[in-house]
């Protein structure tokens, strides 16, 4: 079984790239924490013949027609990659699963993120 975390942290070497450290969700200590959501885009990227970024991209594209992602990268390639996710078409239903296992799945902090307030906290 291919294990999505073990295979992320190989490839990187947290040591010579200062710049993902200061992202929590780059810590190697967070790649852990984080592998069931790695392994839910996995999964479903699968089922569509994507990538999980892609996955991701067209998860937000989907969530309110005012959103717009804005996914950052160096490379050609990646480019590209992103913009294939406008061609993954993910239903309703797939939208309400990942909802519901995003709901449920736990993640480290992420950089420049926020903390998640119940929609029926009165702060």
């Amino acid at each position: 079984m291919f294990n999505y975390c073990h295979e992320l942290s190989q490839l990187i070497d947290f040591r010579h790239i200062s710049d993902l450290l200061i992202m929590p969700q780059y810590r190697p200590e967070n790649i852990e924490q984080n592998r069931e959501l790695l392994e839910l885009l996995r999964h479903a990227a699968e089922e569509k013949d994507a990538t999980p970024a892609q996955i991701s991209l067209a998860w937000m594209l989907c969530k309110k027609a005012y959103i717009v992602p804005i996914p950052g990268t160096r490379k050609a390639g990646r480019l590209t990659e992103n913009l294939g996710a406008a061609d993954v078409i993910l239903s309703d239903k797939e939208v309400r699963e990942l909802d519901a296992a995003l709901d449920r799945i736990p993640m480290s902090e992420v950089y420049g993120g926020a903390p998640v307030i119940d929609g029926n906290d009165e702060r």
